[in-house]
């Protein structure tokens, strides 16, 4: 870096005594090394103080051009040599009006310099900003069809139904060793179930909806018993104030709620369809044995009028002697006998519209005595 030193001619080391006037101002530059006279702080902004001498008008030496502000960012710049400034060539004698000139151009260059790296700098936030956007609305629009394509609900429940077909027999018993020792099956059918909201679920038609709950029912049932397996009855499952019936177990909606719940307070109100109790399983013997197959919206109805003949006409669950006119039901009759009566006008009117042509032929203007036989709670293991 040079030092630029004012001095008259003839006298390089100082002012003379009588300088005049007409005296020629030299600017000369000096090497110095490592001098580097910092920007001045003045008026709250950084400026520069350069000492000029007026001697276009013939003023003496010591008087000084008016302070110009200069920002803190470009001092560096002007604390260089005058000859590269700009790329202006300047050599020999010049004055203060050059020197001025130079700077002034060089802070204009810079300042447009800086305004078109700024307006270049909006141009491209903007452009992010609407790429940004773009991704953001592709990712979005990407997502809503991922959701979609996993809230596509499978209403052949084909997870259940393999399921079904390799841990049930025909009479109805489970195989709960073999499930208790791969749960994962089970486990994927009922998280299926539990991704499913409510608003979901309100657009199905009522038979989809039914069949959804009776196969949550039943496969939530299942995991209950394979959690605590081995046991002798399900009714082993909780404690006297809740038992299996009152634990927390159902995902449903987005909540935890109990297959108490799920049958009494949804199926069994909501629907009012008497063949649901023979289509609900409770892992007992004299319960109503779990189909080979999910139920399915499409085959609903034949399903629940099969499974409710099959459960009467089952001799380990009831037992009817047309002949003597008697009949011995099971307690699933007389625990739900108001469902029954709303449904036929009494369990007797009910029973007797399950049985075949033949069948009410035969006890045509007799009356059809019921009695009630024990519960069998044994779990039905099929080993």
């Amino acid at each position: 870096m040079r030092r630029r030193r004012m001095c008259y001619r003839g006298n390089p080391s100082g002012r003379p005594a009588n300088a005049g006037p007409g005296s020629r101002l030299i600017q000369r530059a000096e090497p110095v090394v490592g001098d580097r006279r910092p920007a001045r702080r003045s008026g709250g902004r950084w400026s520069i103080d350069r000492a000029a001498r007026d001697n276009t008008a013939g003023g003496t030496l010591g008087q000084t051009a008016p302070r110009r502000r200069i920002p803190a960012w470009l001092t560096h710049r002007m604390t260089k040599p005058l000859h590269v400034m700009n790329g202006l060539q300047v050599s020999g004698v010049t004055n203060k009006s050059t020197n001025q000139e130079c700077a002034l151009r060089r802070f204009r260059l810079v300042k447009t310099g800086a305004a078109t790296h700024l307006f270049r700098m909006r141009i491209r936030k903007v452009r992010a900003i609407i790429g940004a956007g773009l991704f953001t609305g592709w990712a979005l629009a990407a997502s809503a069809m991922d959701v979609a394509s996993e809230n596509a609900f499978d209403h052949e429940h084909a997870g259940w139904a393999d399921l079904l077909i390799r841990v049930v027999d025909e009479a109805g018993r489970v195989d709960y060793a073999a499930l208790q020792a791969d749960p994962s099956a089970l486990h994927a059918y009922l998280r299926t179930l539990a991704r499913v909201d409510n608003e979901t679920y309100r657009a199905w038609t009522p038979h989809q909806q039914l069949a959804y709950l009776i196969n949550l029912y039943n496969a939530q049932t299942v995991d209950l018993i394979i959690r605590h397996y081995p046991l002798d009855s399900i009714k082993d499952i909780g404690t006297l104030w809740r038992g299996p019936w009152g634990q927390p177990v159902v995902s449903l909606f987005g909540k935890i709620t109990t297959l108490d719940n799920l049958e009494h307070k949804i199926i069994r109100p909501l629907f009012a369809e008497p063949r649901t109790h023979f289509a609900l399983v409770a892992a007992a013997r004299s319960a109503p044995p779990l189909r080979r197959e999910p139920y399915r919206a499409d085959r609903l109805e034949a399903q629940l009028q099969d499974q409710a003949r099959r459960f009467l006409l089952d001799p380990t669950r009831n037992t009817l002697n047309i002949d003597a006119a008697s009949v011995e039901l099971s307690m699933v009759f007389k625990w739900f006998s108001g469902d029954f009566e709303e449904s036929a006008g009494s369990v007797e009117a009910y029973v007797l519209a399950l049985l075949d042509d033949a069948g009410r032929e035969r006890l045509a203007g007799r009356r059809l005595l019921i009695r009630f036989r024990d519960y069998d709670w044994s779990l039905n293991d099929s080993r």
